[in-house]
């Protein structure tokens, strides 16, 4: 019984530890997204404000 129990255990602390990765890669490709999205905002809004205020940035 003893032995079983030994066994098991290791096999069990993988899955976890496997889990535990695919967790931190899922969270990582969301803040990724995120980032992605988050920059496309900061483009389009320095077009706009180009268009929409000629006048800033010019000395």
């Amino acid at each position: 019984m003893a032995r079983k129990l030994i066994c098991s255990k290791p096999s069990y602390s993988r899955n976890i530890e496997a889990k535990e990765r695919e967790i931190d890669t899922n969270n990582a490709s969301k803040w990724q997204f995120l980032g992605i999205i988050g920059y496309g905002i900061d483009i389009l809004m320095w077009m706009a404000e180009r268009w929409l205020l000629p006048w800033k940035g010019r000395g």
